[in-house]
């Protein structure tokens, strides 16, 4: 399936690009080459297909979120860990997020949006299966990491698909009927999760999300328009790294206040590494926001102006040739 993936990423290349010697190099024929397209180019039913189709990737990244709350006492008597370490259920998927939105720009020009978005609903496939079937407890993390790797990106990455494929003046109501699954999904999910975890087990809650995710992938390899590939830029490392340095922190100290003492030499350290890294990111990214936004302008003034204005990132990134902001 990678293989498949990994080709189906040629795909979304733009037109000017297809060359006989470089499908030859690809191993790809040009039958099976489609040339991306705008959204003067893709018909209405298209469209609303296809915001069906990230509509239903976001009801089950949210009921895939919101259940696990609800496993957390049964987890914690299954694997047999203590309150202190059930957090890391939580913690760990939120910190992999995090981290992953930032290169959701870079990604996209890596591999095109509709071989990104695969990958995506994928990996949360892959991700609720293996946590029904985990044996352990790191086993348990590491597939609830992976299904918070591939879910982090489908609500930023929800967004610049319908930028690309809908008019402006129909975004709006595309991206309302869409975003539908953030109401949808924490409704649901607990209700028919909380039946099966007390006929069934906490096993059985997450294959809920099987199915959707499964059905979801299935459906958007066959109609998900290809869409053209932003320009790929380079991935600003020090952007990315301070931001997860500074949410790794923030979110350890927090988790782990209680246990070790707020006013202990452990925590300190760790909340002034989250100020002193989410300072470095406010300092290293402030000069890629234009200079009207609110809150770029009053750091600008606490800073004295030395941050200077600055072309305003695109969509997918990226304001300053070369280098693809977070």
């Amino acid at each position: 399936m990678l293989t498949a993936l990994l080709a189906e990423s040629q795909r979304d290349l733009p037109s000017d690009d297809f060359s006989l010697t470089r499908s030859e190099k690809l191993g790809i024929t040009l039958a099976m080459e489609t040339p991306p397209r705008t959204s003067s180019q893709i018909g209405v039913r298209e469209r609303w297909l296809t915001t069906a189709l990230l509509g239903l990737g976001l009801i089950t990244f949210a009921i895939d979120a919101s259940n696990t709350q609800l496993c957390l006492p049964q987890i914690m008597t299954n694997m047999r860990v203590d309150l202190y370490q059930i957090h890391w259920i939580l913690t760990a998927p939120g910190i992999a997020r995090t981290v992953v939105i930032a290169s959701t720009g870079w990604l996209t020009g890596l591999w095109g949006p509709r071989t990104l978005y695969l990958i995506c609903i994928g990996s949360m496939t892959l991700g609720s299966l293996g946590t029904m079937l985990a044996w352990d407890w790191p086993s348990l993390i590491f597939f609830r990491i992976l299904a918070g790797v591939g879910g982090g990106m489908i609500p930023q990455l929800a967004q610049a698909i319908f930028y690309q494929i809908f008019p402006p003046g129909k975004r709006g109501m595309a991206l309302g009927f869409a975003l539908m699954g953030w109401s949808i999904g924490p409704a649901f999910g607990p209700l028919m999760g909380g039946n099966l975890l007390e006929s069934a087990s906490w096993r059985a809650v997450y294959t809920m999300t099987l199915p959707l995710s499964g059905l979801g992938f299935i459906l958007a390899w066959w109609w998900l328009p290809y869409l053209g590939r932003p320009q790929r830029q380079r991935l600003d490392y020090y952007g990315a790294l301070t931001m997860t340095v500074a949410v790794s922190t923030l979110l350890l100290a927090l988790s782990q206040g209680n246990r070790e003492g707020w006013d202990s030499q452990y925590i300190l350290t760790l909340l002034v590494m989250a100020g002193v890294a989410a300072i470095a990111f406010v300092v290293l990214e402030l000069p890629h926001v234009r200079g009207p936004h609110p809150a770029a302008a009053g750091l600008r003034a606490l800073g004295g102006g030395l941050v200077p204005d600055a072309p305003e990132p695109g969509l997918w990134g990226g304001g300053t040739p070369g280098r693809a902001p977070v």
